[in-house]
């Protein structure tokens, strides 16, 4: 909690650098928050009528958008790379992809351009820390997805459904491969391989709906075309 906290603490701050610690935490918080917001409006059907999202999701997304941009900034420099390499969330799919590992490499271990290594523990980062770090974004990941997914088939909202399904085939491309990746990251061989099966079966069930989505988007062209 002392790093989302922190985080929101250097609100503006787009200077300097920020450990894997430091953005992974913040972002399991930050991600875990918005969707129990998200939850909450779908229960008391909070959710405007030309926009998916309700009050409370809608609030917490416009505060946390700054921080969030700033943390990442700061990520981004630990590792060497400008800020702008954020944008490369706006190249479709593989752009997203490209950042992501970015945001998941080690920092550099000197000082660089940007400032001092922000390790004050040590130069070198704890294994078992990382480690522990990333399986909680692996496991948030999984959760999350899931309840999103479980969610947003009981919302009866006609605007929710429609953005829903427009995003959601894109979305579990992308998700389907964080998981896969971030196994990789895992310095623990033995706790890899499980978490590298989960990612996989999670992987192989979203290329399924994906093809069965485009097989029937297909039948359905031919039958009226």
């Amino acid at each position: 909690m002392n790093w989302y906290l922190k985080v929101f603490r250097d609100y503006f701050n787009i200077e300097g650098r920020a450990r894997r610690s430091e953005y992974w935490m913040f972002s399991l918080y930050n991600f875990s928050f918005a969707t129990i917001l998200f939850i909450i409006d779908a229960i008391f059907r909070l959710s405007l009528n030309f926009f998916p999202f309700g009050w409370f999701c809608i609030l917490y997304a416009v505060t946390s958008f700054v921080p969030s941009i700033a943390v990442t900034v700061r990520r981004l420099h630990d590792v060497g790379k400008s800020g702008w390499m954020i944008l490369l969330c706006l190249i479709p799919f593989f752009g997203g992809i490209w950042l992501f590992i970015l945001l998941i490499l080690n920092g550099d271990s000197q000082k660089n351009e940007y400032g001092e290594n922000p390790k004050f523990e040590s130069k070198d980062e704890d294994c078992s820390n990382a480690d522990y770090i990333i399986q909680l974004v692996l496991i948030s990941t999984l959760i999350n997805v899931l309840i999103y997914k479980v969610v947003a088939e009981f919302i009866n909202s006609e605007v929710f459904y429609k953005f829903y399904k427009s995003i959601n085939y894109p979305s579990l491309l992308f998700w389907s491969i964080v998981p896969i990746t971030l196994s990789f990251a895992l310095k623990d061989k033995n706790k890899r391989l499980p978490f590298l099966i989960l990612g996989s079966i999670y992987f192989l069930y979203t290329m399924k709906e994906v093809f069965d989505t485009l097989k029937e988007l297909l039948y359905n062209w031919y039958l009226f075309s």
